[in-house]
């Protein structure tokens, strides 16, 4: 994984801007995976707790005990 993706810079020089809409198990999982696969990640989940939680490395509602890497750019705005 470059550098960039994991720092959370909107160009990823290899991969793609990957937009994941909501904040589940499936689009959390799908984050982490793209995140690995080098692609910058922005997933917009509606609940500003589970956004809060992703932003300090895992989802405990709906993944727990799995930690989540750093440049996962979580959001509840829709239009960000």
């Amino acid at each position: 994984m470059n550098e960039r993706a994991m720092s959370g810079n909107d160009t990823a020089p290899t991969g793609w801007r990957v937009a994941v809409l909501g904040g589940g198990a499936w689009g959390t999982a799908l984050a982490l995976a793209m995140l690995r696969a080098g692609h910058f990640v922005r997933l917009y989940a509606r609940d500003p707790e589970t956004v809060a939680a992703i932003d300090r490395g895992e989802n405990p509602r709906y993944l727990p005990g799995i930690t989540l890497q750093p440049g996962i750019v979580a959001t509840s705005n829709i239009q960000a």
